[in-house]
């Protein structure tokens, strides 16, 4: 399997690596970022492990979320063989505020 970040998953894991790095430093950013490739690994080998995204089940994609860290969370889909990673959320946001999944 194959995975793909649209675009606002991606600026989102960009601001999060720049905001790693200017609050923590160099080392914990990179860590936060080997984190995250290694749960991108993960989901290639099993992409039904994240939970049923239950803010977005009524949505027809099926989405479903992978805790990565313990302030973020990533909110993906599995269509055919790819695996679309569509969010970094993060958790500390209120849960009513409207994903980038559903916009």
């Amino acid at each position: 399997m194959r995975v793909i970040w649209d675009d606002d998953a991606s600026e989102k894991l960009v601001n999060a690596l720049e905001y790693g790095r200017n609050t923590f430093g160099e080392r914990v950013m990179k860590k936060f970022y080997t984190r995250i490739l290694d749960y991108e690994k993960l989901l290639q080998s099993n992409p039904g492990m994240g939970k049923k995204e239950p803010l977005l089940e009524k949505e027809p994609e099926g989405y479903r979320s992978l805790v990565v860290h313990p302030n973020y969370k990533l909110v993906y889909y599995v269509n055919g063989d790819t695996i679309y990673i569509v969010d970094l959320w993060d958790t500390r946001r209120e849960p009513h505020t409207q994903s980038s999944a559903t916009k």
